[in-house]
């Protein structure tokens, strides 16, 4: 093999894996963004204890909501059942109803299983 076509190739392979970063680097900028905006480690609290009785809240707030949506996709991902693309798709979507100033409706929360 030649000298010119071992460059070649190595630029090649060195353009692939500079995609595949800034591929990496944008998904943790997205889940970062996410998790900072949803306060992520804050556990929602559905049952609460008040003056001796216990309280179930009947509904869950935006947050809640988008908190749920984005530990589905990292179930998905996980699991490979979804394709990259959808995944960063998913993310997009998940960023668009974090930054709009409208509530996201409960009965549109969706669970199924879709595959990529």
């Amino acid at each position: 093999m030649s000298n010119q076509r071992k460059r070649a190739l190595n630029i090649i392979r060195t353009k692939k894996n500079l995609a595949v970063l800034n591929l990496v680097k944008l998904e943790k900028e997205k889940i970062e963004y996410l998790k900072k905006e949803l306060n992520f480690f804050q556990e929602p609290e559905f049952i609460s204890y008040s003056m001796g009785t216990l309280k179930v809240i009947d509904g869950l707030n935006k947050n809640e909501l988008l908190k749920i949506e984005l530990e589905s996709l990292f179930d998905k991902m996980g699991k490979a059942k979804m394709s990259l693309d959808n995944y960063h798709q998913e993310l997009d979507l998940l960023i668009k109803k974090v930054d709009s100033s409208s509530d996201v409706d409960t009965g549109s929360f969706n669970t199924d299983q879709r595959t990529g």
